[in-house]
């Protein structure tokens, strides 16, 4: 996946720290899921009650 330069556009490759075409720093971000708010989740999908 291709991670495009937030300052001039360019798309530069994956793993890069720094724009090929502007030098800019690129900045990505990382998610992680927490097995509790996942769990915390599915009781409130498979809660069939609605509160009023």
């Amino acid at each position: 996946m291709k991670i495009k330069c937030p300052a001039c556009g360019f798309k530069n490759e994956e793993g890069s720290n720094f724009c090929s075409s502007c030098n800019n720093p690129l900045v990505t971000t990382k998610v992680s899921v927490n097995k509790e708010n996942s769990n915390i989740k599915k009781e409130i999908s498979n809660n069939k009650e609605k509160l009023i």
